[in-house]
């Protein structure tokens, strides 16, 4: 019995020997460590972290030592990143750096942005003196490298460890942070509305792009975005514009596939934009306006109604975007005189008929008639002021484009004052013309160089 007795009290110390011991070296350890987050407590908590940033973290790194050997500090993960579904992340979503000239006296180790790993990475090295100091690490996610969504939880590990010496100390840090999951949509005009402007009012046709983006796509799910254009630009009457008008073409989308290669005619209906499994991306859709064939449309403002889809695993979403066409007045004359101008020189009596041809052009979307007059006000004479004869003097206009009328669809005599050329259709559309004036010898003429002046007018009905 006093064997028993004996046998348990030795057991009895030996356990009291060892907690004595280990208490002590936990006591008198060479190095202690403290890690202190800037948010406090013992977690490093990231939040809600988004497809394109995050914010970074700061943790202060303090050591403090009795033994004057030099130590060394590491850090590693400890435990992954998991989230409530077991989901994990991998190590590379966790970057970390070193704050340059947060240390006093040894070597901060980690100073570019680098992966965090799950073995152990030396971050700080002190002096030979082992000097108690202190230090800052930066932490960050990479978004790009989140593949699940959730709210995640993980371990890090600080360890410090005097060089030759057998003790060490240990903190561990829990990490968090909340991957967002609903797909995040953006799309507006170019000056952040739902509209797109178009206008003919400049002297070159002006380009509107209409941007939509979208964020959030976590897991790599496929994302489609498609254009559907539910009506055409209409005017006040609700006449939509023919297809050709507006032409769009899409660009952007650095992170996916384009499914259009040069522009198109804006048409009804729905079409496919873009795809891709990015995380984030833009789509910019540029709008323009064919320059040839405005110029048969009324002047006036159109609008349109086109609706972007945004397809993932999720289902759809919808933005709108209202297509504003304005079609500015156009009411313009053109002429193109003959390059000798308005002269017959070295007119004689033998001499042949001289023809000289003004191309008169008119530009017009008023959708109102008009008239073309030329006035005249003085005879076709030589230098020394000495009247042609008008019997000889002819002219005539000749419809190249447009429906209009033609007082002179053969040679007449030239009138003094101001008299109709031609008078165009009751929609006023655009024509072309070419007047033809001649000037034809007779007996009896005086010899010289004739001149004539001549103005044209354009005028509305």
């Amino acid at each position: 019995m006093r064997k028993i007795k004996y046998g348990i009290f030795l057991q009895i110390l030996a356990v009291f020997l060892v907690l004595v011991f280990c208490w002590d070296q936990k006591l008198y350890a060479a190095v202690t460590l403290s890690v202190s987050p800037d948010e406090g407590g013992n977690s490093l908590r990231f939040g809600r972290v988004d497809t394109f940033s995050s914010v970074d973290k700061e943790v202060r790194i303090r050591v403090t030592g009795s033994e004057g050997n030099q130590y060394q500090v590491f850090q590693r993960m400890m435990a992954p990143l998991v989230n409530e579904k077991g989901e994990s992340l991998d190590r590379s979503v966790i970057l970390t750096g070193g704050l340059l000239g947060s240390n006093a006296r040894g070597s901060l180790y980690i100073q570019d942005v680098e992966q965090l790993g799950f073995s152990d990475q030396q971050v700080y090295s002190s002096d030979q003196a082992g000097t108690a100091d202190s230090f800052v690490l930066l932490y960050r996610v990479d978004p790009s490298a989140i593949s699940a969504t959730g709210s995640f939880q993980g371990q890090l590990l600080y360890t410090v460890r005097p060089i030759g010496g057998s003790s060490f100390d240990e903190v561990v840090l829990t990490l968090t942070l909340d991957a967002g999951g609903d797909l995040k949509i953006e799309a507006q005009g170019p000056d952040g509305s739902d509209r797109v402007r178009l206008t003919t009012a400049e002297r070159h046709i002006q380009d509107s792009a209409f941007s939509v983006s979208f964020s959030s796509n976590i897991g790599g799910s496929k994302i489609r975005i498609y254009q559907e254009v539910e009506s055409l630009p209409r005017d006040e009457l609700l006449q939509p514009v023919e297809e050709g008008l507006v032409q769009y073409l899409a660009l952007g989308g650095e992170n996916g596939d384009i499914q259009q290669a040069s522009s198109a005619a804006l048409r009804p209906g729905r079409e496919l934009l873009y795809e891709s499994t990015a995380t984030h991306d833009t789509v910019d859709v540029f709008f323009s306006v064919n320059a040839d064939v405005v110029q048969e449309y009324k002047a006036g403002d159109y609008e349109g109604s086109i609706r972007y889809i945004i397809e993932s695993r999720n289902g759809e979403q919808t933005v709108d975007c209202v297509l504003a066409l304005n079609v500015a007045s156009v009411f313009e004359l053109n002429v193109e005189y003959p390059q000798e101008g308005m002269s017959f020189r070295g007119a004689l009596e033998s001499d042949p008929p001289q023809v000289r041809e003004v191309q008169v052009t008119v530009k017009s979307n008023l959708g109102k008639p008009y008239v073309i007059n030329q006035l005249i006000q003085a005879p076709l004479t030589n230098e020394k002021g000495v009247e042609f004869s008008h019997e000889f003097f002819t002219m005539k206009e000749e419809v190249l484009d447009g429906d209009g009328h033609i007082p002179h669809d053969d040679f007449s005599p030239v009138g003094i004052g101001e008299v109709p050329l031609y008078v165009s259709d009751d929609q006023g559309s655009s024509a072309e013309l070419k007047i033809s004036y001649r000037m034809k010898p007779y007996h009896f003429m005086q010899a010289g160089s004739y001149k004539l002046q001549v103005v044209y007018s354009l005028g509305a009905i």
